[in-house]
């Protein structure tokens, strides 16, 4: 606001709402919301209100409008989003090495998720395995069935090196540019023939009679996948996933498409999520009917032989068919 920045502003309101709130807190808390978790409206209300107070200044009519439609809550105590006072930061509250450690929790579950789009298959179907390689494992291990149940990995290793792995050096040519113009190239040639291990944190020299330190922050490390390996690298981790299937792996994946077009159909007959079915399954793979039962709210299923009036599925060229 002081230097009247708004477009800035508007990005930042934009993150939040997109990746923080929607994309990260709802998907982990969707459990909780099912069972009417009074914290987590709270948290969501709270969060949505003052949303709605630092959009105000640069877009007050639609501000306005959506403050108006929750005056029911108690939160709401004016007429108007435009008689509030503006929200300040409580400094007390902020935790950025919680914000760095969640940062490197969301990044790698984002970049998880993307392998899964490359080898197109969605979170219904297990991964047997990941390989985390990093320094900062422990901050990940702290937040393990978030990182399972968030990507649907059955195993998870987190190491600190793996065999195979080269690494990609570089400076980063702005800062390094600035603080040291001309010398820059010669930088760039040096720092390529000194060991990972010397770099990390940082490194000291000299170059044409000049001190030259370089910070972590100026010298970018990206290690490189060792040969034949399906994964991704970055500056603070490396993560290679086994793309094998075992035939509990393909139960779990089946059963889950088949709850989900169960679920849907439920929706189009315009069940209530209390109202028992009776459900009749023709399948030509195996399913696991407990975890099938439970999740579609069936009294009772019974497997047949053939279904003449019936919703068919095929699922990688296998064939179900169900009725209820």
């Amino acid at each position: 606001f002081k230097y009247f920045e708004y477009q800035r502003m508007g990005r930042s309101i934009h993150d939040f709402i997109v990746n923080d709130l929607s994309r990260t807190y709802i998907q982990l808390v969707r459990d909780r919301i099912r069972k009417n978790d009074s914290a987590v409206g709270y948290v969501l209300l709270r969060s949505i209100i003052t949303t709605i107070k630092l959009l105000a200044p640069i877009s007050p009519f639609v501000s306005d409008k959506l403050y108006t439609n929750l005056r029911n809550y108690p939160p709401v105590s004016e007429k108007s989003v435009h008689l509030e006072k503006l929200p300040r930061a409580k400094n007390g509250l902020i935790d950025n090495k919680l914000e760095n450690e969640f940062d490197l929790l969301r990044n790698v579950i984002t970049d998880t998720l993307a392998l899964r789009d490359n080898m197109k298959r969605n979170l219904r179907w297990p991964i047997k395995k990941i390989i985390i390689v990093s320094d900062k494992n422990v901050s990940l291990k702290n937040n393990l069935n978030i990182l399972k149940k968030q990507t649907n990995i059955s195993e998870i290793e987190f190491r600190r090196n793996i065999d195979g792995v080269n690494y990609s050096v570089e400076i980063d040519y702005r800062s390094v540019g600035k603080k040291y113009g001309k010398l820059t190239s010669d930088i760039a040639t040096k720092i390529k023939s000194i060991s990972v291990s010397n770099l990390k944190k940082g490194y000291r020299t000299k170059i044409k009679g000049k001190d030259i330190y370089l910070t972590k922050s100026d010298i970018r490390i990206t290690p490189i996948l060792p040969k034949g390996a399906f994964g991704i690298a970055t500056n603070n981790y490396l993560i290679i996933l086994d793309r094998t299937e075992d035939s509990e792996m393909l139960v779990s994946g089946f059963t889950r498409e088949l709850i989900r077009k169960v679920q849907d159909h439920r929706k189009f007959i315009k069940l209530n999520k209390s109202d028992k079915i009776n459900l009749k399954i023709y399948s030509e793979v195996k399913l696991d009917l407990n975890e099938l039962q439970r999740k579609v709210n069936a009294r009772t299923i019974d497997l047949v032989n053939s279904l003449k009036r019936s919703e068919k599925i095929v699922i990688r060229g296998k064939k179900i068919q169900f009725s209820f």
